[in-house]
């Protein structure tokens, strides 16, 4: 594609996007007000951003939603996902087996060295305020062979995106800004506005253009291949020189486009800020009200007759007024009924707080709570946000993990592949252990404890009913629903040689004591007389 199709493409998904930028720019106002720009472009610290916000709980809870997801999903002290081969046999080799937990372990190495906390937390509040977010991961600037993970939650108001047949997010348009001088850094090509705009004004902002769109006639993908030949297609474009200053590609799609929930058709999601919207600007209004009525109840105006007062009326603090007639100076009445008001404003508190889950996901805050009330809390969790969190493992979570695994396996950060890995060419799946995910798998644990008590009763009625559980399995199965590390945990082949060795032990041992016994039988059957 050519400079101009691309920046005729952008300008269509840019008109497609304009009733979603004035409904996300009126959320954005009372419930993120640091994003509210897209509309009318703010400048950063500018207080009119918080001229319609007179109650921050529409605030406050978006918050706690995304810290909750955050903890629950993608904590930060703790793994929350494994990979394991989508062959069995291969799970079950110990060599491939060990060989995957020490990428898995770089990975998490390299994901805690980066700024991936800090912008997935971003990330969800964007999702819950708006029902779409993006984030960008490329290679850092780190010196060396490898720059390491560098993670960007993208303003909503930069980015256009496109679905495929599928409904899948595969074409993104960025439109960004840079500094004339840090444009010139990055790109060393033809941009004749900016260059000459270095000795001027060097700090002066131009736009640019990020185009990633599919490549229908890429070579498979992963294996190391030429820009052209990837899977997707990139442009960076100068906007103001209306030229292409950098043509590339990349194997997997570098952003990540969750929806929180979304219509057939359209490409945008909807969230919980859309939900509570009307509730939030009927609160923020009532407050604005309520306010005014409060400030006239501890500073009322005053009504007099006519030429009652003499000079001027002084109501600062010790202030003298002169009346000809004391009972025609009085201060205005004020009907307001502080009770109801005060008692909608709490309905609609507490109703706002529930659209974004804040008292449901929350965890228990007492220092000895229990296991039981924070593994009820996950489950609420599951239950509430069952789609979504389906939702955010395929758009976000599974895509991000599996870039993350590439970008590292093409730069040589793992160790090489056992031969079993290389001959079998399997899939690998991603296996989520974060405590939701435990939560949500802990159905079966409960399920098998049960089993396990009731076998237990019948066992001292019928020994055989023990013959019906397989031990070695329900062993695994515990392990995998509640993230045994599997470094701790015997496979198969290294089970098989120690049962191989105790029963050679156990047979040794046993010929050692048949050998004992047909020794001692010897003198036995000769005894004489004497001994009897």
């Amino acid at each position: 594609m050519n400079v101009e199709q691309l920046l005729k493409r952008y300008e269509t998904l840019k008109a497609q996007r304009y009733s979603w930028d004035v409904l996300w720019d009126d959320i954005a106002l009372y419930v993120m007000p640091n994003r509210a720009d897209f509309v009318t472009k703010r400048s950063t610290g500018d207080k009119g951003r918080t001229d319609k916000v007179y109650d921050s709980t529409a605030i406050h809870s978006n918050e706690i939603l995304a810290t909750s997801l955050h903890g629950a999903l993608t904590p930060a002290q703790s793994p929350w996902f494994t990979i394991r081969f989508r062959d069995d046999e291969l799970n079950e080799d110990d060599t491939a087996m060990e060989w995957m937990e020490e990428c898995t372990r770089r990975m998490y190495d390299s994901l805690g060295e980066s700024n991936f906390n800090s912008e997935i937390n971003e990330m969800y509040l964007d999702l819950g305020c708006f029902g779409t977010s993006v984030v960008f991961l490329e290679e850092g600037d780190k010196p060396g062979d490898w720059g390491g993970l560098r993670f960007e939650t993208i303003h909503l108001s930069e980015v256009c995106v496109a679905e495929n047949a599928k409904g899948k997010v595969d074409t993104i348009y960025r439109k960004f800004e840079l500094p004339a001088r840090a444009a010139a850094a990055r790109w060393n090509a033809e941009m004749p506005k900016i260059h000459a705009a270095l000795e001027t004004t060097p700090d002066k902002k131009y736009a640019f253009l990020h185009c990633v769109h599919p490549n229908t006639d890429a070579a498979y993908g992963k294996e190391m291949a030429l820009p052209t030949d990837r899977p997707f297609f990139e442009y960076y474009i100068s906007v103001a020189d209306k030229a292409i200053i950098e043509e590339g590609g990349y194997y997997e799609l570098p952003y990540f486009v969750p929806r929180w929930a979304k219509i057939s058709g359209d490409a945008y999601g909807f969230g919980r800020g859309q939900v509570a919207r009307a509730h939030v600007k009927v609160l923020n209004e009532a407050k604005r009200l309520e306010l005014k009525a409060w400030e006239k109840s501890i500073d009322p105006p005053y009504m007099a007759g006519r030429n009652a007062i003499i000079d001027n009326l002084h109501l600062e603090p010790g202030g003298l007024t002169f009346v000809r007639d004391m009972n025609e100076l009085r201060p205005l009445g004020n009907a307001t009924q502080w009770n109801a008001t005060q008692l909608k404003s709490q309905e609609l508190i507490q109703q706002i707080r529930n659209m974004f889950f804040a008292d449901q996901l929350q965890l228990p805050e007492r220092p000895n709570a229990t296991a039981t009330e924070i593994k009820l809390r996950y489950e609420m969790m599951q239950r509430l946000l069952a789609p979504t969190l389906g939702r955010l493992q395929s758009e976000l979570l599974n895509p991000l993990v599996e870039r993350v695994f590439f970008m590292m396996f093409r730069s040589n950060q793992f160790n090489p592949p056992p031969e079993s890995v290389l001959a079998s060419r399997s899939e690998l799946d991603i296996e989520y252990v974060s405590p939701l995910a435990r939560a949500q798998k802990m159905g079966d644990v409960e399920a098998i404890e049960r089993w396990m008590g009731d076998l237990k009763g019948m066992y001292e009625v019928n020994p055989e009913v023990m013959d019906t559980v397989d031990f070695d399995e329900v062993s695994r199965l515990l392990a995998d629903r509640q993230g045994v590390p599997a470094d701790v945990r015997r496979g198969e082949q290294e089970m098989g040689q120690l049962r191989e060795q105790r029963m050679q032990q156990q047979q040794a041992l046993m010929q050692q004591q048949m050998e004992m016994q047909s020794a001692g039988q010897g003198p036995v059957q000769g005894a004489g007389a004497a001994d009897v």
